[in-house]
């Protein structure tokens, strides 16, 4: 169980998370802070531990966790997305609340972990299946939104069927129009009617060839400083697909 992450600690407290004894041998700050007493795990985020150089402070030991894992494994959590939603959720802004660290997804806490969120679409069967993705809030305050610019880094696949998430082949930068079986970014309604809404969004382009399509698209990669995001997403169509979400850790 990690230490406080603020007030008082007491010695005795730090030497029962470094799983010791409180005796005047290991009792010293020092001791405790440099590893002499038990080595300091780094698993723990720098500012989590001690740093081991004097002067020694009671507060380098706010959050320390003697036991911290080393963070999930790389991979893609799921490897087919969650779905948010599926078929036609009408004209009302969709928000959704993921917690990254729930077993659905990672299984464990992403913080300090590095990684790219992703979503896959499944188009429907006509061109009333324009999905929008308006934003992704992550880290508390930190978003991927207002793309009316600023789509560098963000990635789709074209016209693919591939249920599991392909990390290293496939991808193309995201770029504003109106491409079939694709993501786009658009400014606006898309063209086709009865899908879609005003809005300045990432959306996927349905018509034609885009019809019964798996096309994924992903975000440029983070470092996960909490487990909460929140997506907010258009779903209007009559013929409306399904919209998952995932985040591939490295």
């Amino acid at each position: 169980m990690a230490l406080t992450s603020s007030g008082q600690i007491k010695m005795s407290e730090i030497n029962t998370e470094l799983g010791v004894t409180s005796t005047t041998a290991n009792s010293s700050l020092a001791g405790q802070s440099d590893g002499s007493v038990a080595t300091i795990n780094t698993n723990n985020p720098n500012p989590d531990r001690p740093n081991g150089a004097a002067p020694h402070l009671m507060s380098e030991f706010y959050s320390y966790d003697h036991s911290a894992g080393s963070g999930p494994s790389a991979g893609a959590y799921p490897t087919t997305g969650n779905q948010l939603w599926t078929g036609n959720q009408g004209t009302s802004l969709q928000t959704d609340t993921v917690d990254l660290s729930h077993v659905s997804y990672v299984g464990e806490s992403v913080v300090g972990a590095s990684g790219q969120f992703f979503f896959r679409f499944d188009s429907g069967a006509s061109f009333r299946s324009d999905a929008q993705i308006l934003s992704i809030t992550y880290n508390t305050d930190a978003f991927f939104q207002t793309f009316s610019s600023g789509v560098t880094g963000i990635q789709t696949t074209s016209l693919t069927t591939n249920t599991t998430y392909n990390h290293s082949s496939g991808w193309i930068q995201v770029a504003s129009g109106t491409t079939v079986g694709r993501w786009n970014q658009l400014n606006g309604t898309p063209a086709s009617s009865g899908t879609g809404v005003n809005a300045n969004a990432l959306y996927y382009e349905s018509s034609s060839s885009g019809n019964n399509k798996k096309v994924w698209l992903r975000f440029p990669s983070v470092t996960f400083l909490s487990n909460s995001v929140t997506i907010k997403s258009y779903g209007y169509g009559s013929d409306m697909g399904t919209l998952r979400f995932g985040v591939y850790i490295s």
